[in-house]
């Protein structure tokens, strides 16, 4: 479990010199996850429903967010690429460390980017696919889940939730800014209680 001391100790030591490393995994392209020819001509809503249907059970996870949260997103994650969630578990919680490469993110173990920085392996990637953005409104989102016997897709689901409502929601999105620009300040616990945790 997470402590404050070690926290702020691992950030002054170890994130400053391995983050700008962090190796993107190349997406899959729209194309070959949906044929996007035999959908142009669907409303938004039924392009939603198609999208979240078709990812049920099968190892990844989905959303559809508006295209105007979508820039706010954007502009935000730009500003603050890094950031932390706290996942729930059945004893506690672990942590993940989240980078933004819009309009991808990449989430893996805290634990394992103490241990291996760079060479970390993502446990959940997210792609934002903006080819309906201004025909439809609508920005579609799929997370990929890269170790499912660590990260379920209900788990999954969960961190690409959390991912997005700190960065769109104002009050959230003090925290993001407190943990990029002012880490001395930043305070882990208050992540945590955002997210009605009990901290262990």
């Amino acid at each position: 479990m997470w402590r404050m001391a070690s926290w702020r100790a691992l950030w002054r030591r170890d994130f400053s010199q391995f983050a700008p490393g962090y190796t993107l995994i190349t997406p899959k392209s729209l194309n070959s996850i949906l044929k996007v020819e035999s959908v142009k001509n669907k409303s938004a809503d039924e392009l939603t429903f198609i999208w979240n249907q078709y990812h049920i059970g099968r190892g990844h996870v989905s959303a559809v967010m508006s295209t105007d949260f979508f820039k706010r997103f954007q502009e935000r994650a730009r500003e603050c690429p890094n950031f932390v969630l706290p996942l729930r578990k059945p004893k506690g919680y672990i942590s993940f460390f989240l980078q933004a490469q819009m309009p991808f993110l990449l989430l893996t173990s805290l634990e394992d980017y103490k241990l291996k920085g760079s060479n970390a392996a993502p446990y959940l990637t997210i792609a934002h696919y903006t080819d309906f953005a201004d025909s439809k409104g609508i920005v579609l989102v799929r997370g990929d889940i890269v170790f499912p016997s660590q990260l379920s897709d209900d788990e999954g689901n969960s961190l690409l939730k959390y991912a997005h409502s700190f960065y769109i929601r104002d009050d959230r999105y003090l925290l993001v800014k407190a943990f990029t620009h002012n880490s001395e300040d930043f305070n882990f616990k208050d992540v945590v209680r955002e997210l009605d945790y009990d901290y262990v």
